[in-house]
């Protein structure tokens, strides 16, 4: 082997040592930061309003609506990679789907509660290390065909934890990211001001 050969040979070692030194990524780059503000979702089950409709003979209209819950999702990447400077930008998670699964904690125990709820979503995350700019997403959680499908357990009242994993991949390198996190629901039919809607 030529001392050139082996000086290249040396240089790759230690790049390569470099490298994976410098790798400072975890295996869960991807971090839900905070759910709903970290404060429980109230869910009224259904909602129970008046309006006047202009033609004098209807009157006043008693309608009873359920709505889908939509609730922010704060999420962070940390990715860092190698360290290094990246084409064409940073590191950026892109998240296309998430299952809510829920959990029946009523009582106190938890209990599998309900099918999972499955969504498209498409939004892209920069990577920032330090974690001080996230991204804040607004999700369907609860679609009201679920909330109608368990409507008999639900409008007794119930207090749930749904478990929202978000899926997706790093723009870069192409690996994929998912992380977790729970918020709890208080379900049940609350009394209504029949004069607002959603109230």
């Amino acid at each position: 082997m030529h001392k050139s050969d082996r000086f290249l040979f040396l240089c790759l070692f230690i790049l390569g040592l470099l490298v994976i030194g410098c790798h400072k990524s975890t295996a869960n780059a991807l971090r839900v930061v905070r759910i709903n503000d970290g404060k429980a979702v109230e869910v009224d089950v259904l909602d129970d309003w008046t309006y006047t409709d202009p033609d004098p003979e209807v009157g006043v209209v008693e309608v009873t609506t359920t709505s889908d819950v939509i609730v922010p999702v704060e999420v962070a990447y940390t990715e860092q990679g190698t360290g290094l400077p990246t084409y064409p930008g940073p590191y950026t998670a892109r998240i296309n789907k998430y299952t809510v699964t829920f959990k029946d904690v009523t009582t106190g125990t938890e209990t599998d509660y309900g099918e999972p709820v499955r969504g498209s979503c498409n939004f892209l995350i920069p990577a920032d290390p330090d974690m001080k700019n996230t991204v804040i997403q607004d999700i369907k959680i609860v679609p009201f065909e679920w909330i109608e499908t368990n409507m008999g357990d639900l409008e007794d009242g119930m207090v749930l934890k749904a478990t929202i994993k978000l899926d997706g991949w790093d723009e870069i390198s192409g690996k994929a990211v998912a992380d977790s996190g729970y918020v709890t629901i208080d379900a049940a039919d609350y009394v209504d001001d029949p004069n607002k809607k959603g109230s």
